[in-house]
């Protein structure tokens, strides 16, 4: 029998034996870029000339007739008499408003993680397997990555198919994220209703954490798992994607691999917080004992409120972003 780890491991190899080779060989196709500056200089000394100066080196004639007053950030641009360029300010006051966007984004992704790491406690404990064999259920337990397999090669055809004809109803990037972050509310208000269900029927039991007699309920677990593990699939492809579509959008070209880092810098670090916050809800449960049959009614409560404030927080973040602006308002005739 051959291993599958094996046969993963030569596919990952060819694959990318495949995309040097086709580098190396259709070089004279490829787009090849100019290289550019380090985007952190750029970005340290911008803000090391903003806390330096609070008032114009050397003010243009022009810019008296500004109605707003120019901030710290804003006297680094030559015609405050700074050294850098309007373009180069921007850029770097774009990618600080990025960094609020992206690093928001961990306050829904924590308490989602910490959902999907408590999922298989909560249905053990909560639900049973009721008519069906063991074909049938590896089978069921199959459906979702299936399901998650089909969301992502369908999302080509959505880009290149269905996206022209709906674009002009579909919203913006940002509230496109807002509507994937509401996935992890309704997961976690799932979990709590069918925790406040089985807790009024077994007030008897033990913490869904602690292992000894549950009494699950009469309904097969995988009704409950494969909706659930669905919609956190989702949840996670469309983050990543349509975060992706932002910084593609927004950010300068050369901070988009700083940008692109910090995106995964943020998401794996949310990962393992989730499962930090989730090893202390049932590490203090195990150690408080097996006498909490309604410990899962109140981690989901927690789950849900923090899903709830994480959505709150992306949408003041949301509402507050400002879009990219390349050139300034034209001023020379005022």
């Amino acid at each position: 029998r051959i291993d599958k780890d094996i046969i993963q491991s030569f596919v990952s190899a060819a694959l990318l034996s495949l995309a040097l080779c086709s580098s190396f060989v259709f070089k004279q196709w490829l787009t090849i870029e100019p290289e550019s500056r380090n985007p952190l200089t750029t970005v340290f000394r911008v803000l090391k000339f903003a806390a330096k100066h609070k008032h114009p080196v050397r003010r243009s004639a022009f810019v008296y007739c500004e109605p707003e007053k120019p901030s710290r950030i804003d006297l680094a641009k030559s015609k405050y008499g700074g050294p850098f360029t309007t373009e180069e300010v921007e850029d770097v006051k774009t990618c600080l408003r990025m960094i609020v966007v992206i690093t928001s984004i961990s306050a829904t992704v924590v308490p989602a993680f910490t959902v999907l790491f408590s999922l298989n406690d909560a249905v053990l404990a909560e639900f049973s397997i009721t008519g069906l064999s063991s074909c049938q259920q590896h089978l069921a337990t199959n459906v979702v990555y299936k399901l998650g397999s089909c969301i992502v090669f369908s999302f080509p055809v959505y880009k290149a198919i269905l996206y022209p004809l709906v674009k002009k109803w579909t919203p913006n990037t940002l509230k496109r994220i807002g509507v994937t972050h509401l996935l992890t509310v309704i997961t976690s208000v799932i979990l709590l209703a069918t925790s406040t269900v089985w807790y009024t029927h077994n007030t008897s039991a033990v913490c869904m954490f602690a292992s000894g007699n549950h009494f699950p309920l009469s309904v097969d677990r995988l009704w409950i798992k494969i909706p659930l593990q669905f919609l956190f699939m989702a949840f996670v492809f469309f983050l990543l994607t349509v975060t992706t579509e932002f910084i593609c959008a927004q950010a300068p070209y050369n901070l988009r691999g700083l940008l692109f880092g910090l995106v995964w810098s943020v998401f794996l670090g949310s990962v393992s917080l989730g499962f930090v916050v989730y090893m202390a809800w049932k590490v203090g449960y195990q150690n408080k004992g097996a006498d909490s049959p309604s410990c899962s009614v109140w981690f989901y409560l927690f789950t849900t409120v923090a899903t709830t404030l994480g959505c709150v927080v992306w949408c003041g973040v949301a509402k507050r972003y400002k879009m990219r602006e390349r050139d300034e308002p034209e001023r020379y005739r005022t």
